[in-house]
């Protein structure tokens, strides 16, 4: 294994570290690490969406020349930035690293670590192959990017039509792979390795600046009060000291290295520990079948035993017939070494989130900023507060004092609100600058992976809302004060998102037509703790240790219960109304009622009777929504309660705050601080957490595949990013508030549900690398070398004399097929062909329309003896080059093969694989 593509990516992705720095350094200024751990991944995401955008209006080329321009923008944006900031008093770069250089080196070196590891690791098993996974379309991608000149990139799985996907996050790694100087097959296994780096110190990065900021709240003078607040300065943050490294390590590892519970499950199966009916009752699939024996070993053995790590739930169909469900999770995405979109998105989903910490951070401990970031000042009264003219309006509710028509009153008022909306939203963000910034990261996630995009934005939406949340002078909490604001603000951030990315969405199709009911297919609780199983009791306990620090949260806990139990099953009875409301709709449940076996089971082919065995599926199994759904409304009754104490403190003044903690509270005075911001953000992560699974529970986004695999798939993957963030601070957090036995159970407890999760991680790694016996390579098609030798030769001089724009002929998987060696010429070289795997057309347009008619030309094509129809169909799609290797060779007849002898020159021939020119 060559030691040089390592060292040089390593330095280009810290080249785009260096350059993203002062932008960071700017944008996160009310962060104690000022955006350090997030260097990266901002500069890899502002030089990419200018390359990206320059690309799309030919003003930038996509080339090294495009790449430059592009990192001399971004850089000189941060450094204009940045001056402007120091000049207003905040602290330089350099001071912050001398103050916290011991942060900075922990950062530098998980990153290095990381990266040089999981490439070792990789080295072992480089190839890209057809089955299990989808590195064989990601490579196409790559390549087709890498090869156009510019955006929308050239698909190279159907020639003449633009990729029609969520591609951006292939730009930022062609980007880097171009600079680098690397073919494409070698960098390729250089992508995981970066990605899982930059989500560990990404994710180290949130806790790091959680803690640092909770522990500023808590500790300053031992008693925070209004008069004596944390100072949150930009130029006066609190450090970066080792509980918050240390937690912050603790956050990496529940993010991207803790694996679910199979792992230990397949240990117990294995040595045959449990009795025969315990894996029947948790029926997982291959787990279900109890074990005939005691084993020798322990160490599962199973043929890719791991990936059922992936596939912990099962769903059925009214028959009884298994459904494939996915529920991947970071770990084992970054084993499975699939560069695919919800990995890809992972760093810039952490850097969405620590947007979201950003944002709320701006107001302080109960201070209202005037959007500069300054803190520390003496907190008033509201009545005594300045305020601004659009304030003053919100407290008397947004009356206007002129008088004329009822349409123009009301317009006023519209106006009004917008505007005090807009203004809200400027100063929690920090300026109209930082807040293109804002609405450029979240909407690229829409770009990177499109379910990613809702979900953040629910993130920096509750954040604006817990920011702005505030009362009337009398003490009320009216709508209009921050709701109606919070609503508005997040509008206009979601419509300046798309906006940024709109020549994307002219050009996007989708498999996506609407949701859909889930019916009969509730998750069983047992699986459900297989999957989060640390997580949901690291939440139960930070939530059980808050509750017992405040009893506010009592006067909502009613309301939010209500809201989380009912409120989905009113989504899914209205989705199921909207369904059978539909003619498409009314088609779809008339083909589920068409199925023989579902009239069996039935015993009627009526909707009432469809609806009557769903509503006994559901009665028998309620358990997980149950379960879910309390500990959301409980969550959502404590956050509510935080609001509220943590506004209350805001309004009173002076010596009142230590009266209202010992009135509120079961402990000490600071102990009013457990609903300090830090712990409000906590709260936004387990809400928005929790709300993903439970919301699959009801409903799910209809696809090509008609069932609920990828809603699970999505919404489970971003709940564990969440959750885990979460849990590392519940974890922190209930070793400083809980004492004696209950924190040593605690602790204790927690170890052991973290060892558990480590037992995947542990014994997946070595299995995945065949326990590192083979010979280590980088070149991710060395095996084809060997299994193809032809094919290999045939790649390598295309990539060489290949002009730009040529069109090549193989052989493809006819729609619907997939996962085939079809389509591996044009997926090395990214020169197009007219089809590649078809059933993959079907997913990224929404239809197959396109696929057949090639597929039937290409057979055609290579099956045909006659020579004026071939040359009809090689000019009707521009085929510049016709493949002919052992692969065409085992599915089309030699007459039609022969053909091309007297039609074409041959342009390369090795090892059984001929190219033809024409």
């Amino acid at each position: 294994m060559q030691l040089y593509p390592i060292f040089i990516w390593w330095f280009i992705i810290l080249i785009f570290g260096l350059v993203g720095w002062p932008l960071a350094f700017s944008l996160f200024r009310h962060l104690p690490d000022r955006g350090f751990a997030f260097a990266r991944p901002v500069g890899l995401l502002f030089v990419g969406y200018i390359l990206w955008l320059g690309g799309t209006f030919r003003l930038l080329q996509n080339n090294v020349g495009g790449i430059v321009v592009a990192l001399g923008v971004v850089l000189a944006v941060g450094l204009l930035w940045q001056r402007q900031q120091v000049r207003a008093g905040d602290i330089s770069p350099l001071a912050w690293f001398r103050r916290e250089w011991r942060y900075a080196l922990s950062i530098e070196l998980l990153f290095s670590l990381a990266f040089i590891g999981w490439t070792i690791f990789k080295a072992y098993n480089p190839n890209i192959e057809t089955a299990g996974g989808e590195k064989w379309m990601e490579i196409t991608f790559i390549n087709g990017v890498l090869r156009s000149p510019y955006f929308p990139p050239q698909d190279p799985w159907l020639s003449g039509f633009a990729i029609s996907y969520y591609y951006f996050g292939y730009v930022l790694m062609a980007m880097a792979t171009r600079l680098s100087g690397l073919v494409s097959t070698i960098a390729f296994n250089l992508y995981i390795p970066t990605l899982l780096a930059l989500t560990l110190t990404a994710a180290l990065g949130i806790l790091a600046n959680l803690v640092s900021l909770y522990q500023s709240a808590t500790q300053s003078n031992q008693t925070p009060s209004p008069s004596n607040p944390p100072t949150f300065q930009p130029s006066n943050l609190p450090t970066l000291q080792f509980p918050a490294i240390s937690t912050g390590l603790i956050a990496a590892l529940f993010v991207a290295i803790l694996g679910n519970l199979e792992g230990l499950l397949e240990v117990l199966h294995k040595a045959a520990l449990l009795p025969a009916g315990f894996w029947t009752w948790l029926d997982i699939r291959d787990l279900k079948i109890p074990p005939t024996g005691p084993s020798d070993s322990w160490i599962p053995d199973r043929f890719i035993w791991w990936w059922r790590g992936s596939r912990v739930l099962t769903d059925y169909t009214l028959t009884g017939r298994e459904q494939e469900v996915i529920d991947e999770f970071p770990f084992f995405s970054f084993l499975l070494g699939d560069v695919h979109p919800h990995v890809l998105a992972l760093p810039f989903v952490l850097l969405v989130v620590a947007l979201g910490l950003n944002l709320l951070n701006s107001r302080g401990l109960g201070v209202r900023g005037q959007g500069s970031g300054v803190r520390g000042q003496k907190i008033k009264p509201v009545d005594e507060a300045e305020e601004t003219v659009v304030d003053r309006a919100a407290v008397v509710g947004f009356l206007p004092t002129v008088s004329g028509p009822r349409s123009s009153v009301i317009f006023d008022k519209i106006s009004q609100l917008f505007h005090y909306s807009w203004s809200q939203l400027l100063e929690a963000t920090g300026g109209r600058l930082a807040f293109g910034l804002y609405a450029l990261a979240v909407g690229s996630l829409f770009f990177l992976n499109a379910w990613d995009f809702p979900i953040y934005l629910g993130v920096l939406g509750l954040s604006f809302f817990a920011w702005g949340c505030k009362k009337d002078e009398g003490g009320r909490m009216k709508a209009e004060f921050f709701i109606l604001p919070a609503l508005i603000g997040t509008g206009i951030l979601a419509i300046a998102a798309v906006l940024l990315f709109l020549p994307f969405y002219a050009t996007f199709q989708s498999q996506a037509r609407g949701m859909l009911p889930n019916l009969w297919n509730p998750t069983r609780l047992p699986q459900f703790f297989v999957f989060f199983g640390p997580f949901l009791a690291a939440v139960i306990v930070l939530l059980l240790v808050l509750s017992r620090q405040g009893r506010t949260w009592r006067n909502y806990i009613g309301s939010t219960l209500l809201l989380t139990i009912l409120g989905p099953v009113l989504v899914m009875l209205l989705a199921l109304t909207g369904l059978l409301l539909s003619p498409a709709g009314r088609d779809y449940v008339q083909g589920i009622l068409n199925d023989p076996g579902v009239q069996q089971v039935l015993g009627a082919s009526t909707i009432s009777a469809l609806v009557q065995a769903a509503l006994w599926r559901r009665l028998l199994n309620p358990w997980t929504f149950i379960f879910v759904g309390g500990l959301l409304g409980w969550a959502l009754a404590v956050w509510v309660g935080g609001l509220e104490r943590s506004e209350e403190v805001r309004r009173r003044g002076g010596e009142e705050v230590d009266r209202l903690a010992l009135e509120t509270s079961a402990g000490p005075p600071s102990s009013v601080f457990g609903h300090a911001i830090p712990v409000q953000f906590v709260l936004i992560l387990v809400l928005v957490g929790l709300a993903l699974p439970l919301s699959v529970e009801f409903i799910y986004l209809r696809d090509n595949f008609g069932i609920r695999m990828n809603t699970i798939f999505k919404f489970y993957f971003q709940a564990w990013v969440l959750l885990a963030l979460a849990s590392a601070f519940a974890v922190y957090y209930g070793s400083v508030h809980l004492r004696g036995l209950t924190r040593v159970a605690w602790q204790a407890g927690m170890a052991l549900l973290v060892a558990a999760g480590l037992v995947y991680p542990v014994l997946a790694t070595p299995n995945k690398a065949d326990f590192f016996q083979n010979e280590p390579t980088l070149n991710a098609i060395a095996w084809i070398a060997n299994y193809r030798p032809g094919d290999y030769a045939a790649i390598e001089w295309l990539r060489a004399n290949a002009p730009e724009g040529a069109v090549i002929l193989e052989t493809p998987a006819p729609p619907p097929e997939a996962y085939q060696y079809a389509g591996r010429i044009s997926a090395m070289t990214g020169l197009p062909t007219l089809l590649g795997w078809g059933g993959h057309q079907g997913q990224w347009r929404g239809d197959y329309d396109e696929a057949y008619r090639r597929a039937e030309d290409i057979d055609r094509l290579y099956n045909t003896t006659d020579p004026r129809q071939a040359q009809a169909l090689l000019d009707k799609y521009g085929i510049s080059y016709v493949i002919v290797g052992d692969f065409e060779r085992e599915r089309y007849a030699p007459p039609g093969l022969r053909k091309f002898e007297q039609l074409l020159e041959v342009a390369f021939q090795q090892d059984g694989a001929t190219i033809y020119r024409r």
